[in-house]
């Protein structure tokens, strides 16, 4: 049986909740990320996780690694470690790196292909100028 962790970070961003999915499954890390707008309660996070919207995620390439065990830890020194996140801006987990870069992956084969569609378009029209001449010269 293959066991699979996954991991929820929820960040209040640019006037929306943000959650970060991370998914281990057999040595491969993969990330999704997913805009809940209002604060999500325990019971939304139940409902979406075990609903229909963890299966719609959209997962980034998977990457060689792991998450790493969850160490245990007392509750004084989870609160310290909130925090100290809370107040360092740029912590940035594992998972948004991950989406970030599928972001920008999906944005460069967007541009590309979009440019090879302008240079397909841009031929066809000149070989239909070319087309046009020649008919026109023929004097038909």
């Amino acid at each position: 049986m293959e066991t699979v962790t996954v991991r929820l970070l929820i960040l209040f961003e640019a006037g929306f909740w943000v959650g970060y999915f991370e998914r281990e499954c057999a040595g491969e890390c993969s990330a999704a990320r997913h805009v809940f707008g209002q604060e999500p309660g325990i019971a939304e996070l139940g409902a979406f996780v075990q609903g229909t919207g963890y299966g719609r995620l959209l997962w980034a390439r998977a990457e060689q690694g792991s998450i790493g065990p969850q160490p245990k830890l007392s509750p004084k020194r989870r609160l310290r470690e909130i925090a100290r996140t809370l107040r360092d801006v740029c912590a940035v987990s594992k998972a948004r790196q991950s989406v970030q870069a599928e972001r920008e992956a999906r944005k460069i084969e967007r541009l590309s292909a979009r440019s090879a569609r302008r240079e397909a378009l841009r031929d066809e029209r000149f070989v239909e100028r070319c087309e046009r001449r020649k008919r026109k010269r023929r004097g038909h």
